[in-house]
């Protein structure tokens, strides 16, 4: 059985407020008794249709909302690269003149400025590149006072 486009709308409001009986009064607005909406709306979304309905717009969702492996590392990349735009407000002194070019003396507005990616964010973004191909390794000194004996015992 395929979802009318009522039942669409009311998962779809679910999935936005999370409440079940007010998603249903709200697109079915012949019922006015809440109890009447709440047993209707556990009954609707009990069926496999709307189950699915709601599992597959909330893996969109997710898909849309939650960034991947693939997006982290090119966002870690562009870093690296300083490719990223870093805004920084500073305190600009400008003079100040009135109507008649008068000077009144100097003021200081705060700035925007866009700068790249700082050395040390673009450093830090190398080191879990790094990380993440395996380019690094710590190194471990290891003393040990007893000898490692192997038991062939396969016979």
């Amino acid at each position: 059985m395929a979802l009318t486009i009522k039942q669409k709308q009311v998962a779809d409001d679910f999935i936005i407020t999370g409440n079940r009986t007010e998603s249903y009064l709200k697109f079915y607005k012949n019922i006015k008794n809440r109890e009447t909406a709440a047993a209707a709306a556990s009954r609707l979304f009990s069926t496999p249709e709307v189950k699915e309905y709601i599992e597959s717009k909330m893996k969109e969702l997710d898909e849309e909302l939650i960034a991947d492996q693939r997006e982290i590392l090119r966002g870690i990349t562009k870093q690296f690269r300083r490719e990223e735009i870093d805004y920084q407000v500073v305190m600009v002194k400008k003079p100040r003149f009135d109507d008649n070019g008068n000077f009144l003396g100097m003021e200081e507005k705060p700035e925007v400025i866009k700068l790249p990616t700082q050395n040390k964010d673009s450093i830090k973004a190398g080191e879990l590149l790094g990380k993440r191909f395996g380019m690094w390794t710590d190194k471990v000194e290891l003393e040990a006072s007893n000898q490692v004996v192997i038991v062939d015992d396969t016979d």
